[in-house]
């Protein structure tokens, strides 16, 4: 059932309520592979901290998932190193 039910997209929530987050740590400030500070050493960020724009309920879901998975396997492997 997890991989051959079909869910119909009907529309949009009925909530007609989209927010859009933005703002926060700059992009150019971090290193992109490991999300880390550019400026301050053993500092990541990740989710809505960062300065990345998009509508609520998806792609802030997807974003903030993928940046802190991306963190936390540099976070570990500098920790590895050590």
């Amino acid at each position: 059932m997890l991989t051959s039910d079909v869910i119909p997209v009907t529309g949009r929530a009925p909530f007609h309520d989209e927010f859009v987050t933005c703002g926060g740590v700059s992009l150019k400030s971090i290193l992109p592979n490991t999300l880390e500070s550019r400026t301050r050493p053993n500092l990541f960020f990740a989710g809505e901290v960062l300065d990345i724009d998009g509508i609520t309920g998806g792609f802030n879901f997807q974003a903030a998932w993928t940046t802190a998975y991306v963190a936390a396997k540099a976070i570990a492997e500098k920790g590895a190193r050590l």
